[in-house]
Parts: structure tokens; C-alpha cells; sequence
């Protein structure tokens, strides 16, 4: 379990909604799905079979006694103070977590000397990847999610 320690007030549900579908996205998983206080969100790896991220922390008390499953992770917006009092044993808490968020904006992006930079969009994300100019493939690439073939656009 890790919580999310600000200084701010609790995020918003619009932020945290926001927050784990770019998360989702990056992490090349299911969306999340809406559940009371927050979000579930399925990961299916070893040691982190479910992550919930929750934005009400009185929804946590109601949450773990029934999350009891190995792997399952849980990220809550208000500080280690307000929900640790609200866990059982069984729960291991982690290192405070931020929620990052910054206003996006539109950028130019070039290529070093030597590379091409290829970008593709794909459901609203646009992801890019440079290649050497005589197209061998290189390391570099970012935003591509893992599971997904290469794009060919440039």
C-alpha cells in the first residue's frame, strides 16, 4: 500500500480519474474501472495483481477487509496520518507516492543530428521513437507501450 502524502488538499476524483487513465496508458493496461472512491485498476503481473487508487480516504476502512488477495496494491490521496489508522496488519505501507500531474502543452520536438524522429497517434495518445537516418533500430524510443508493435508513420 502506498499513500499518497500532500500537502494539499485530497485530489479530486477529476484528477485522479485523469491520473490512472494516463498511468493505464503508460502501463500498457486494461483502463481502470470506477469503483466507489476511486479506481480499480487490473495489472496482472506477479506481486501486483490489482491496484486500486482511491481519492476518498473513508472509503478505505469499507475496501480492505475484502482486499486480501496477494498482489494487490492500494493508492490512496490523503496522508500516511489519515489512512494507516484504517488498515489491518496484514498491510505493508510504502514510501510516500506523489500524483504528478502538469499542464500539457504543444512542443516541437526534433531529432539529434544523425536520427529521425517518428511519432504515431493512436486513440487520442501520440507516442514517438527516433531511428538512426540509415534506419537501423536503436534505444530511445518512449511512449510506446511494450505490447504494441512499432508504428511505421512518420
Amino acid at each position: 500500500m502506498s499513500v499518497i502524502d500532500q500537502e494539499q488538499p485530497t485530489a479530486t476524483p477529476d484528477v485522479v480519474r485523469a491520473w490512472v487513465g494516463g498511468w493505464a496508458v503508460s502501463r500498457s493496461v486494461r483502463p481502470p474501472v470506477e469503483v466507489a472512491g476511486g479506481f480499480r485498476l487490473e495489472i496482472g503481473l506477479p506481486g501486483h495483481r490489482v491496484r486500486y487508487v482511491l481519492f476518498d480516504v473513508e472509503r478505505v476502512a469499507e475496501l480492505v477487509p475484502a482486499l486480501t488477495a496477494p498482489g494487490t496494491w492500494l493508492k490512496v490521496s490523503a496522508s500516511a496520518e489519515r489512512v494507516v489508522p484504517l488498515l489491518t496488519p496484514a498491510w505493508t505501507v510504502g514510501e510516500p507516492e506523489y500524483l504528478m500531474t502538469m499542464p500539457l502543452r504543444r512542443a516541437t520536438a526534433l531529432a539529434p543530428d544523425g536520427y529521425t524522429l517518428h511519432t504515431a497517434t493512436d486513440g487520442g495518445i501520440t507516442s514517438g521513437y527516433t531511428t538512426p537516418t540509415e534506419r537501423r533500430p536503436r534505444a530511445g524510443r518512449w511512449g510506446w507501450p511494450a505490447r504494441q508493435p512499432w508504428p511505421t508513420g512518420s
